[in-house]
């Protein structure tokens, strides 16, 4: 029996006006999480993944983005792109969570953490309003949860106050503090040390197998959603270039890029320095016609030139877009 869809994302497309032109970074990009998945958006740096998820939490809104006509963005089979401010507000205040990758962005440096951190628990339905003494329970656990010492310390100090690594702690405290359906994690990794991450992760898994919610982890680290997510999809210069379940993707790439990013990974047995990927992400500004990975791609013909190589499924569940997949 299949699951239903939470997060359906259909050709999505965002274009960056600049004093150069359109930048034309997402091209046709198609995503879903299931209820109650745990799924891995992998790719380098300036891939799109970010953007796919800002856009779907309607977070360009407001900047030089614009999302392209034929766009679909649904979240439980409601229109999130056509939503009104009141839907908009119920949609990110009760149903989805974002962990930023950037924590000095996302806390405000003129209020303490306990003051940012009781503004969301406030206003979702974690606990009822106005009682004081229960959302400052809520807040506490949360902080704990995240490995972080002296809580009572914590909510009284400013962002600055903060190391990097306790920032971000306190980000994805601060999206475990009230319940959602569905929590995307954009890069949570980044300035934690290998222990804290890891216990981090454990955390996000428990989120999953023990609660209603579905997990999107950003990253562009393979070796952190091997033991995590269930399905991967993975990115390259706005587009997917390749869907599968996470140990059919490490046992069987079917996709050039996805094949150059494993071969990429450190590997604890030694055997010298990985090759790498050759070349740089295509100008978004004038990508190319065909596939957009063919000028860093060893097995790229004349036919990768002309024309967008279509998705086609080449095992149950496993997706590429390669016409010389085999």
């Amino acid at each position: 029996m299949s699951k239903e869809k939470l997060l359906d994302i259909q050709d999505l497309r965002v274009w960056f006006k600049t004093y150069r032109g359109y930048s034309k970074v997402l091209d046709g990009v198609n995503f879903h999480v299931n209820q109650k998945e745990k799924v891995g958006l992998v790719g380098e740096s300036g891939c799109g993944k970010t953007t796919t998820m800002k856009a779907a939490l309607r977070l360009l809104e407001g900047t030089s983005a614009s999302i392209r006509e034929g766009s679909k963005v649904q979240f439980s089979g409601q229109d999130v792109l056509s939503m009104d401010n009141d839907e908009l507000l119920d949609y990110r205040r009760n149903h989805v969570s974002m962990i930023s990758q950037s924590p000095m962005s996302a806390l405000n440096p003129v209020f303490t953490i306990g003051e940012q951190m009781m503004d969301v628990v406030k206003y979702s339905d974690r606990v009822k309003s106005g009682n004081t003494k229960e959302m400052e329970e809520v807040i506490v656990e949360a902080v704990n949860s995240v490995m972080i010492p002296d809580p009572a310390r914590i909510m009284k100090s400013y962002p600055h106050q903060l190391s990097g690594g306790m920032r971000q702690r306190i980000c994805i405290a601060t999206a475990l503090v009230k319940p959602c359906e569905l929590l995307i994690a954009d890069e949570p990794g980044t300035a934690l040390d290998v222990t804290v991450e890891a216990q981090i992760n454990d955390i996000l898994r428990k989120l999953v197998d023990e609660g209603d919610s579905s997990l999107v982890m950003i990253t562009h680290s393979l070796g952190v959603v091997r033991d995590l997510v269930d399905k991967i999809y993975v990115m390259y210069a706005g587009e997917i270039v390749e869907i599968a379940p996470t140990k059919e993707l490490f046992h069987n790439p079917r996709h050039p890029y996805t094949e150059g990013l494993l071969a990429s990974v450190p590997r604890l047995t030694g055997g010298g320095l990985s090759a790498g990927i050759y070349g740089y992400v295509p100008d978004y500004f004038d990508p190319p016609s065909g596939c957009r990975f063919a000028n860093r791609c060893k097995y790229c013909t004349d036919d990768c030139l002309k024309e967008k190589p279509p998705m086609v499924e080449v095992s149950p569940g496993h997706f590429v877009t390669c016409i010389r997949w085999q």
